[in-house]
């Protein structure tokens, strides 16, 4: 069946949908029901009510409108589970045709739940995750050269990966690393690699190879007409072909969201070791231990090789603790080591797990604790230092946080990432030293909990945009729905030229 409407519930129940959204669903009512015929949908397409009928909801809907943040509680009018995409196109045409809003879910993994939207058209791209990996000429890339250095004549083979928009960074890394080779994901292989990569991808071996963005090598979009005319746009964007939405796309492509659909990527790929120096180092949470994270990690010799995390929280017996996290990119174990020394011998250490482990493990090993289900909220800063008062800061915010399930991350850039001009692409903070995110997160049940923690996320980050070491704006895939001016700001001196492309985006053919 084309159509799913799933299984009634035995009462009838709208939740807690806007009734304006009701009130779309029932005035479209017949154009949403034959939908799925009249524009050949393979996919499954799912209403809110069984057959259109408003009084039997459908559970069915109710499970696919949900997103990794609980937080999130939107209603959709339909949701179409995209085969492929001639699915896509055809749904962009219906779309197009009837002046409909959309919204696009690949992993739905955005903290501020993007792919869901009240009274807008869901198209989910969860079933178009293939990824292939093959040759690729060396004549281009997108921001830098890929040459394998250091690697024997196999493994400099330039590789590259074609992925479509639904594929999560399971799918990628897995593929990958047949090939012995890599991408530069995030610290979740449950995210979509879309998401990611439209806000820029910041991930363990970003220091060395640079954003998820700068290994892209070109991309697939579709763009519906907004006059009604059911036409869509199919463009390939490369650095020759479409160049200004090839570059907006590359960090800068949340700005489009309703705008247009990326179908798929091509990823330029780098050699991948068999395993990788992995350590985690657990103290007591002090200002002295960041301040020797601090001083290990922007010395002048510190090499791009290297990514250190720093994550301040409560343990589980309520104790404030500082998890310094390192990953090592370098063929030689010995010296990453040496270089973790410092950490090793601090006094203050209270336990350590150095060992080797294959990418795809490291990927994966927040998965289980960043699951779907649980309510969120970040707030994001870049940092173009860590100075004792911003250290100090931290240390506070944690230790006197009123309520357990708060966690704040520092994120170390430079390297690579800051080694491409902070004009090749739309993500601007390419010179920070640091981005820094405070973490909270509450079972939905747990009410007083989350008023809480809202309120101590929203001080904490506050107090830090004030400090002098803090850029303007933040990481556009951390900022919330609430954060529109800081969302234009992290863009920076290449706000203006998104713009002008966003205000242009339905000239492009």
């Amino acid at each position: 069946k084309r159509t799913n409407m799933g299984a009634a519930e035995s009462t009838p129940s709208v939740k807690g949908m806007p009734p304006s959204v009701r009130d779309t669903f029932v005035q479209h009512k017949d154009i949403f029901m034959n939908f799925p015929s009249s524009y050949h949908i393979k996919g499954e397409v799912v209403a809110p009510w069984r057959d259109g009928v408003t009084t039997e909801w459908n559970s069915r809907y109710d499970d696919l409108r949900q997103v990794w943040n609980a937080m999130i509680d939107r209603y959709p009018t339909i949701i179409v589970m995209c085969q492929d995409e001639e699915d896509v196109h055809n749904t962009l045409s219906f779309i197009s045709k009837n002046k409909l809003p959309f919204t696009v879910r690949g992993g739905g993994h955005s903290i501020a739940g993007r792919a869901v939207q009240d009274g807008s058209v869901l198209i989910d791209l969860t079933r178009l995750n293939d990824v292939v990996v093959g040759a690729h000429s060396p004549t281009t890339t997108s921001t830098d050269s890929h040459d394998g250095e250091g690697k024997g004549a196999a493994d400099s083979m330039l590789l590259a990966a074609r992925v479509s928009g639904g594929a999560l960074w399971s799918d990628l890394d897995r593929e990958a690393a047949k090939h012995k080779r890599v991408v530069v994901g995030g610290m979740i292989s449950s995210t979509g690699v879309g998401g990611l990569t439209l806000g820029g991808g910041i991930g363990w071996l970003a220091r060395s190879y640079g954003l998820s963005c700068d290994a892209v090598h070109d991309l697939t979009l579709l763009i519906p007409d907004i006059e009604g005319s059911g036409h869509v746009t199919r463009l390939t964007c490369s650095s020759t072909q479409n160049e200004d939405l090839f570059w907006a796309m590359r960090g800068g492509g949340h700005s489009f969201s309703g705008k247009l659909v990326v179908t798929s990527f091509t990823f330029l790929l780098e050699p991948s070791l068999p395993s990788y120096l992995f350590a985690i180092y657990v103290y007591p949470l002090s200002v002295s231990i960041l301040q020797l994270y601090h001083q290990v990690t922007s010395a002048p010799d510190f090499p791009d090789e290297m990514a250190v995390y720093a994550f301040l929280q409560r343990d589980s017996e309520g104790d404030h603790e500082c998890i310094l996290i390192a990953c090592w990119n370098g063929p030689d174990s010995d010296k990453g080591r040496m270089l973790l020394r410092p950490f090793a011998e601090a006094s203050q250490l209270k336990t350590s797990i150095v060992e080797m482990k294959p990418y795809t493990h490291i990927q994966s090993m927040f998965d289980l604790t960043n699951g779907h289900g649980s309510c969120r909220l970040w707030k994001s800063n870049f940092m173009n230092d860590l100075s004792v008062s911003v250290l100090t800061e931290l240390s506070m915010a944690v230790s006197k946080c009123p309520s357990p399930g708060f966690t704040v991350e520092i994120m170390p850039l430079g390297g690579k990432i800051g080694k491409t001009p902070s004009h090749a692409t739309p993500f601007h903070h390419r010179n920070a030293k640091y981005e820094i995110h405070c973490i909270a997160s509450w079972d939905t049940v747990e009410v007083a909990k989350g008023k809480k923690l809202r309120e101590w996320v929203s001080l904490f980050g506050n107090k830090m945009i004030a400090h002098p070491e803090t850029a303007t704006g933040g990481y556009s895939n951390y900022l919330t729905a609430d954060e529109g001016a800081r969302f234009r700001a992290s863009y920076g001196e290449n706000a203006d030229r998104l713009e002008h492309i966003l205000n242009n985006i339905y000239t492009y053919k």
